[in-house]
């Protein structure tokens, strides 16, 4: 989980959950989601993708990441204004590799993304 805190590790049960401090983290677009405790804020798929590419270490590596990229493209699921909104809150190498990955992976799905929206 991004987040601006400084929040230790937690575990529950078998699943842990490791905070990640981001100081951008709370002016980036979220969007609200109802589960059975309350609504709760998450990073759109754009920041999403965004947060994987700038640290793919933390997705599990390169191929997890593609592999959320490709499922995103291939359903329709980003939207390249939104995503160029939110790359503005990060270093432009990551908006330059995520413009690539995303080309890539809509090659490789034989579909096709728009990431003009991305040029710097």
């Amino acid at each position: 989980m991004v987040t601006p805190a400084r929040l230790k590790g937690r575990a529950f049960g078998r699943v842990r959950i490791e905070f990640i401090t981001e100081a951008r983290a709370a002016t980036r677009p979220t969007a609200t989601v109802n589960t059975p405790t309350g609504p709760m804020q998450v990073a759109i798929p754009e920041v999403t993708v965004l947060d994987l590419v700038a640290a793919p270490e933390r997705g599990g590596g390169l191929s997890n990441v593609a592999t959320v990229a490709a499922e995103l493209v291939g359903e329709g699921r980003l939207d390249g204004h939104a995503l160029a909104a939110a790359a503005g809150t990060y270093p432009i190498a990551v908006a330059q590799r995520t413009g690539w990955l995303l080309d890539h992976v809509a090659r490789m799905l034989a579909t096709s993304f728009d990431t003009g929206p991305l040029a710097v």
